[in-house]
């Protein structure tokens, strides 16, 4: 890569990490996102689908947060379709600023390692971003219809959700192990003045459950139902995992944000 290639890569990721236009993204995936789960989920309960639709009681045990994406178990899939797509884009900004933030302790004891974490938390969560903006555009209805026309046995659907939650939940592991190896510093980089314990919790949820509810789910979903109730309901616990984890990141950001255009205008 020559040196004005260089040059045109740091200027992107400049515009892309511009504090206004990161706060902006945070606020619209706040208010996107789990509105639109929550909304899509209400939506699912009323039966006007039409004859034929399987609308018996919509809940997390017995359907996949994807059944909000199909006629079959809503009147509006949008929701969930048009959500996931926006959020996809959205989450760019704030993971490239995410990063830049901690790489910018270079000259504190392990930056080498914080850097080459922060570098895999990047690239996985990137991916799984990938699988998410794919979920959104191949929905359950697509993917079927996909599957019946121009692609026999490959249903698209699946193939995405394949690479949202593993690499979500690697990305989640190493951005969660940063937190717990630099919870001091942490709270330096991000302005905040967090006890020990809410980092440490945070990096646990991270490391340990999304992770966890991840793999539980997609061996329910692909193998056999191991651990109770449902494929279904571990795919929800894994979202409720990564909301929380997400939401908190997301008010450290704005933290940051806040201190430092309010710095600039001093």
């Amino acid at each position: 890569m020559g040196f004005k290639d260089s040059l045109n890569k740091e200027r992107i990721v400049d515009i892309l990490t511009n504090p206004k236009l990161v706060k902006r993204c945070i606020y619209l995936i706040i208010a996107v996102f789990p509105t639109s789960i929550l909304i899509g989920f209400l939506v699912a309960q009323f039966d006007l689908a039409g004859p034929g639709a399987d609308l018996a009681g919509f809940n997390i045990v017995d359907n996949f947060i994807s059944d909000m994406g199909s006629f079959r178990y809503t009147p509006v899939p949008k929701f969930l379709d048009d959500s996931c797509m926006i959020t996809a884009f959205l989450m760019i900004p704030c993971m490239l600023y995410i990063k830049k933030v901690i790489d910018s302790a270079d000259k504190e004891p392990g930056a080498r390692s914080r850097k080459i974490l922060s570098n895999i938390a990047f690239i996985t969560m990137f991916i799984g971003i990938i699988g998410l903006w794919g979920l959104g555009f191949f929905s359950e209805d697509v993917s079927m219809a996909l599957e019946s026309t121009v692609w026999p046995g490959f249903y698209s659907h699946s193939f995405f959700a394949f690479y949202l939650f593993p690499f979500i939940a690697i990305g989640g592991f190493f951005i969660g192990l940063v937190f717990i190896l630099n919870y001091s510093l942490i709270n330096e980089l991000f302005g905040l003045e967090l006890p020990k314990i809410i980092t440490v919790l945070l990096g646990f949820v991270m490391m340990v459950l999304t992770p966890l509810f991840s793999a539980i789910f997609l061996i329910n979903w692909q193998i056999t139902v191991i651990v109770p109730p449902s494929a279904p309901f571990w795919e929800w616990m894994f979202l409720f995992s990564v909301l929380i984890w997400l939401f908190a990141i997301s008010l450290f950001s704005l933290n940051k944000i806040r201190s430092d255009l309010a710095s600039k205008q001093i």
